[in-house]
């Protein structure tokens, strides 16, 4: 069956930034819950709040939806990221080295969706705290942008 293309473009920077939002609380949620225990959900959660906050940064630069759900970007964080940056994201946040290499740690089983599915073998993460700390200072840092550029697709 062939894949319709929807004519009405409806996601706005600041839809995906309050998506973006509310997976991070979700994650600061069930992190708080589990205290002293690796809680992959949390991990999921804040990664994907990672991603969203990156999109919407991009959707309100102009980037388009079809971008934003290519091989280039897709569920990469380090790509989205990257992508980001590129379209002045460190006008509005600094990404430094120490935030670059959690977020890339994360990405190692975001991107692979091991975050989603049971796969075997150790894996490392960073510490949860410091990784929503990052997703938290990036969602502060774009809101007025994502507010300021909601109606670009429109």
């Amino acid at each position: 069956m062939a894949k319709m293309k929807n004519t009405i473009d409806r996601t706005d920077s600041l839809g995906l930034w309050n998506y973006a939002r509310d997976f991070l609380t979700a994650s600061k949620t069930i992190s708080e819950d589990q205290k002293g225990k690796i809680s992959i959900p949390a991990y999921y959660l804040c990664g994907h709040s990672i991603e969203l906050a990156l999109k919407a940064f991009l959707r309100g630069s102009g980037t388009s939806l079809d971008c934003l759900r290519s091989r280039e970007i897709g569920h990469d964080l380090g790509n989205t990221l990257a992508a980001a940056i590129k379209n002045g994201l460190e006008e509005h946040k600094k990404i430094n080295q120490e935030e670059r290499a959690l977020i890339e740690l994360l990405n190692i089983s975001y991107k692979n969706k091991e975050l989603e599915y049971i796969t075997a073998g150790s894996k490392r993460f960073p510490e949860i705290e410091a990784i929503q700390k990052i997703s938290e200072s990036l969602i502060e840092s774009i809101k007025r942008f994502c507010i300021e550029n909601k109606d670009l697709h429109k």
